[in-house]
């Protein structure tokens, strides 16, 4: 399983260096379009617990990362954690090379994500590593990633 693991980080640092090309899982959109919202990362407040189509970037450094606008600021602070329904820490299998990648080049690279998920801000001692994060976009479904130079 370590083997497995390294290969993969290996694998996945070599192409990331020698492509310009993005790295992408990808899910049809066509249903979820009609039926669930697609929202702009600033306005996620007022769709708070329900189902939408977002948007965003996912980069940090050690322990602190954060979902944050794909362009510019929000006028509110929202720092986002990216939590998945099967838990906190949580990654699906099919996503782990990516989240490899990012976690290991964080300095050059972040992930972009299109996710199906609701807002929360709830908790009183935050969200994320020591609470860093104000809120949560917690993901049922996600439609695709790419790997992405800064």
């Amino acid at each position: 399983m370590i083997f497995n693991s390294f290969v993969c980080f290996i694998i996945s640092i070599v192409w990331f260096c020698f492509t310009s090309c993005s790295i992408a899982h990808k899910t049809s959109t066509n249903y979820f379009k009609d039926t669930i919202p697609k929202v702009s990362f600033c306005d996620l407040p007022k769709y708070k617990g329900q189902q939408v189509l977002l948007q965003s970037k996912y980069a940090g450094v050690e322990e602190y990362w954060s979902l944050s606008p794909v362009e510019g600021k929000c006028k509110d602070d929202i720092k986002l954690d990216l939590e998945f329904k099967e838990g906190i820490g949580y990654i699906p299998s099919k996503y782990q090379c990516l989240f490899d990648s990012v976690y290991s080049s964080y300095w050059n690279s972040y992930l972009l994500i299109n996710a199906i998920g609701t807002f929360d801000n709830d908790s009183k001692s935050g969200y994320g590593h020591l609470g860093n994060n104000n809120s949560r976009f917690l993901v049922s479904k996600i439609i695709d990633i790419k790997l992405l130079k800064k």
